[in-house]
């Protein structure tokens, strides 16, 4: 009932685990039901520390 719980997670993937390379699996965002995951790819280090979740 409007309360949402925000779990962060950064890691470095290797270009050989980005499948397919041109548009990884690991970056695309996924939404089921009321959870939602909004992975942001970037190509340089911490590249996306300050990062702003769809719809906030």
């Amino acid at each position: 009932s409007g309360s949402h719980q925000t779990t962060e997670q950064r890691q470095c993937v290797h270009k050989k685990e980005l499948i397919p390379w041109d548009r990884p699996f690991i970056c695309a965002p996924s939404v089921k039901d009321d959870t939602g995951v909004y992975p942001m790819c970037c190509t340089s280090d911490y590249c996306n520390k300050e990062h702003k979740l769809p719809g906030r």
